[in-house]
């Protein structure tokens, strides 16, 4: 069982949508002029983005697996089994790295998945534990898109093609309004209210010049996510941005579909 999710992507995505629902009811009216200026800027806009999701309380994550394993090391006393020690997990451990790049016509999304691996933890098999990792690959190319997996064993599966995809008006950008700074990197976020005090918080980068870190789906990249959707679980994954860089020529084979 390894039960990593790719929390900063996909639930800041959610939350983003969901708040974006409920601010914008009062907000419709004169943002056209603003989103059509935007999806006019994507066309001319780069970047390269990198981020990490860590778990803000280490111990608490390892402590949560590191429990199933000592159930099964009881387990394994008890038919007088050998077992093999918890696999070593640096304190600095990283869930997930997410890099995105675009040139303004074409996009790249690469996600490097890491989790503590509890499918052998059984008795029999010694109560067996291991760091595994996946990798999963969007590219969007001309408008057409493709997805590229590799598999906990190493098999790559793709490139799949997906649907064509055209470039849509980005999000209202007045939902990020409360300025904060992450690694030296300026970033806007939700403002606090009942809604995502429960969910989490949730930023985008500031933009650099004609740069407003868009994707081709109108969405935000999801710099910033410190997300309580996963608390009960195994505590708190903090998302953050390492690495920024735009208005930077960018190498037009990073997108060839392989």
């Amino acid at each position: 069982m390894h039960l990593n999710k790719k929390y900063g992507q996909v639930k800041f995505g959610i939350v983003a949508v969901l708040a974006f629902q409920v601010v914008a009811c009062g907000n419709s009216a004169g943002s056209s002029d603003a989103t059509n200026s935007d999806a006019n800027s994507a066309a001319r806009q780069t970047y390269e983005v990198v981020t990490v999701t860590q778990p803000e309380n280490f111990s608490q994550y390892r402590d949560w697996y590191k429990n199933i394993y000592e159930s099964c090391v009881e387990l394994a006393k008890d038919r007088n089994l050998p077992v093999k020690s918890f696999v070593d997990v640096a304190a600095d451990f990283i869930t997930d790295k997410d890099v995105y790049v675009s040139d303004g016509k074409n996009y790249l999304h690469s996600n490097f998945s890491y989790g503590i691996n509890i499918n052998e933890d059984v008795p029999e098999k010694g109560c067996a534990t291991s760091i595994v990792k996946t990798e999963s690959h969007l590219i969007i190319k001309n408008g057409k898109s493709y997805a590229v997996d590799v598999q906990e064993n190493g098999e790559r599966i793709g490139p799949q093609s997906q649907v064509d995809m055209v470039q849509e008006p980005a999000e209202d950008s007045s939902l990020y309004s409360v300025p904060k700074v992450v690694n030296g990197i300026p970033l806007k976020c939700q403002a606090s209210n009942e809604f995502n005090k429960a969910l989490g918080e949730f930023c985008i980068l500031e933009p650099k010049g004609i740069t407003k870190f868009i994707q081709i789906d109108g969405k935000f990249l999801p710099a910033y996510a410190r997300n309580f959707l996963t608390k009960d679980q195994f505590g708190v994954l903090v998302t953050k941005p390492v690495s920024v860089k735009a208005n930077v020529p960018i190498n037009s084979t990073v997108f060839d579909v392989k």
